[in-house]
């Protein structure tokens, strides 16, 4: 059997997932769970991964953040657009925006990872107004010590 014949379906993949956990942005299904209260912070991930790789950060972050995880497209629970431009990252971003609105949450603190540094930089560059606070991270370290303590 070759890998790809093993893979599950996308839409078998998502059917478990709470349907809360997605919004619509452009006709596109958006993994972007949303837990704990008080300040907004958008977490973003890096190229090859998910909103996955936040969760052991999230419970941490949950008694002082409502914290947002988007899966970017193409990436975990996201639906996978055709067509390369959906893909750039002035697109991304604007669906981050889109996203955003979405949850009711108007400006944000953030935190992005490798790839998803790249977008903070970019959105605060785009659309300032959105950006309370921006964090990049490039360091594999923290999401090591989480998944090893």
């Amino acid at each position: 059997m070759k890998l790809w014949e093993s893979l599950i379906p996308f839409d078998e993949a998502v059917a478990t997932i709470p349907e809360d956990n997605f919004v619509e942005v452009e006709g596109e299904r958006v993994h972007a769970p949303v837990s704990g209260r008080e300040t907004p912070l958008v977490l973003l991930h890096g190229i090859a991964a998910a909103a996955f790789s936040f969760r052991l950060l999230r419970p941490l972050l949950d008694g002082r953040f409502q914290t947002l995880a988007i899966d970017l497209s193409g990436f975990g629970y996201s639906e996978r657009p055709q067509g390369l431009s959906a893909y750039h990252p002035v697109e991304q971003v604007d669906r981050i925006v889109e996203v955003m609105k979405t949850r009711g949450i108007e400006n944000a603190d953030f935190l992005g990872h490798s790839y998803g540094a790249t977008l903070v930089t970019l959105l605060a560059s785009r659309h300032p107004e959105r950006v309370e606070t921006a964090r990049r991270s490039q360091n594999r370290l923290l999401f090591y010590l989480l998944d090893h303590t």
